[in-house]
């Protein structure tokens, strides 16, 4: 996406980086992350180690 772009500014730069980031970051999937987005997968692994915690505090 980035590198078919040309930029006039680097203002005009830095928010398209942002936008893309934004979007990698919050709505795309990836295989990697059970098909979530690196976000949502990240509260995920929160979630099941803090599960994982209270489990282990019970025991």
């Amino acid at each position: 996406m980035l590198s078919r772009n040309t930029f006039a500014t680097k203002d005009q730069a830095r928010r398209a980086v942002a936008g893309f980031i934004d979007a990698y970051n919050t709505r795309r999937r990836h295989n990697s992350c059970e098909m979530l987005a690196p976000i949502a997968y990240e509260r995920l692994l929160a979630e099941r180690a803090a599960e994982t915690d209270n489990q282990n505090r019970a025991a």
